[in-house]
């Protein structure tokens, strides 16, 4: 299966070492999808989060890095869900 546009922005996102919930929920309110932020400057970035994990979102990202989960989604049993996802439990 083939990872389009945002999803694989929500997975770049997930790997940045130091982003915890919080942060990342901060993040979405303040620019609003994983897209925006991962396009956003870091200079911005850091008003909102550190400076290490504003820098790392910044950082071009390597496409490669994705593919293990590209292979994992090939399994018609394995699935991806998001914040953004309407399957996406509203308890959590």
């Amino acid at each position: 299966m083939a990872i389009d546009a945002d999803l694989a922005s929500w997975l770049t996102l997930s790997q940045i070492q130091g982003l915890g919930n919080e942060s990342l929920r901060r993040l979405l309110q303040a620019f609003g999808s994983p897209a925006t932020i991962l396009v956003t400057p870091a200079a911005t970035l850091k008003q909102i989060v550190r400076p290490a994990v504003a820098n790392a979102i910044a950082k071009e990202t390597d496409s490669d890095a994705l593919a293990p989960v590209s292979l994992w989604l090939e399994d018609t049993n394995n699935h991806i869900v998001t914040l953004a996802d309407a399957d996406y439990p509203q308890q959590l």
